[in-house]
């Protein structure tokens, strides 16, 4: 009985290589609007701390210097 679980499980295991559909088989968690609102905060505290350090991190960056190949010129 044992082993018939093991290959039950192996196949199962398997067979979840071929969802292409993307179709979960475990129950989703449906939550309180709360949890949600929590986790995009988050989520978008996080983006807006990176953006923050990226502008930071181009302003402190020096200028590269104006040669003749990447000089801008006035459209025509």
């Amino acid at each position: 009985m044992k082993m018939m679980m093991k290959h039950k499980y192996t196949l199962f295991g398997a067979g979840s290589v071929f969802n292409l559909a993307g179709a979960s088989t475990r129950p989703v968690k449906i939550g309180d609007a709360s949890d949600d609102i929590r986790a995009l905060r988050s989520d978008w505290g996080i983006v807006g701390n990176e953006i923050r350090k990226a502008t930071v991190a181009v302003k402190s960056s020096p200028a590269p210097k104006a040669t003749r190949k990447n000089a801008s010129r006035p459209s025509r």
